[in-house]
């Protein structure tokens, strides 16, 4: 069973955060939200000490509706309190954000059509055996090999 520790992060003046697993009242743990993030270039911003970026989280609480303890548990390495400052780092720049999460969407999809007109020599091979087990009667195969 895993073990959870509270964790708040509390919102003060000026974009001012206090994030702790303890009595948030000592108040010794003050940072700048921007803290929790590394700002790699204008279109990648990951998470600080990790290489997972913002899209990441964001795209699973606004697109498939998760709560910040369902992401936690999807990514084990992310504390609750990195995921509520990427959900409340979102909220203060909504248009930004939204135009970044645009993009990144649109990145995706086009590398995943370069990728479908040109498969690596592995996905090829992988295509084939599918397409052997299904003529072989085999019927649970996938269709498409994500390779």
């Amino acid at each position: 069973m895993r073990k959870t520790s509270t964790v708040c992060v509390i919102i003060v003046a000026q974009e001012r955060y206090v994030g702790c697993g303890r009595d948030c009242a000592q108040g010794d743990d003050e940072m700048q939200l921007e803290d929790y993030f590394d700002f790699l270039a204008p279109n990648d911003i990951r998470l600080k000490a990790h290489r997972i970026g913002i899209e990441t989280i964001l795209l699973d609480y606004l697109e498939l509706g998760l709560f910040p303890e369902d992401i936690v548990l999807r990514y084990p390495s992310l504390s609750l309190e990195q995921v509520y400052a990427t959900i409340t780092y979102y909220y203060h720049h909504q248009t930004k954000i939204d135009a970044y999460l645009r993009e990144h969407k649109e990145y995706t999809e086009r590398a995943y059509r370069e990728q479908e007109l040109n498969p690596s020599p592995a996905a090829k091979r992988l295509r084939e055996l599918i397409r052997q087990r299904q003529e072989a009667g085999y019927a649970d195969l996938p269709d498409r090999v994500f390779a």
